[in-house]
């Protein structure tokens, strides 16, 4: 059960927190997956995708990036899990969570990032600013 108290804001951010956090999960266990078990290079499935700054990496960095990632879209499964039941400790973590995973959805080339964590950035002052109110 999430806290009665609160802001749609901020419910509304957690849901948002939830659904980049879920596929950037999914994201990471696909490229270890392609790459670890089935043995394919990066580079290979990802190539045809084209721009940001993985389309120079060598295999090994773009694994490191996917790793990264994936943690940050972890933690943005518990942010959203925060913002539901302790508001004020899911703010710090998605402030937190925002500016990495942002400059990473560039890297990757990942639209819904770039179109969902401004939206996030927005939707976490105006909670903040229900708070104060």
């Amino acid at each position: 059960m999430g806290n009665p108290e609160t802001s749609t804001s901020y419910r509304t951010v957690s849901a948002l927190f939830y659904i980049t956090g879920g596929l950037g999960a999914v994201l990471f266990i696909s490229t270890a997956a392609f790459t670890l078990l089935a043995g394919v290079r990066p580079s290979e499935y990802f190539g045809d995708v084209g721009g940001g700054f993985i389309q120079d990496m060598n295999d090994g960095s773009y694994v490191l990036f996917a790793a990264l990632f994936g943690i940050i879209s972890a933690f943005e499964i518990l942010a959203a899990r925060w913002l539901r039941i302790k508001p004020t400790r899911g703010v710090t973590l998605g402030w937190v969570l925002l500016p990495p995973g942002f400059l990473l959805s560039i890297g990757f080339v990942l639209p819904i990032w770039l179109v969902l964590d401004p939206i996030k950035a927005v939707l976490l002052v105006a909670g903040g600013r229900s708070d104060q109110s």
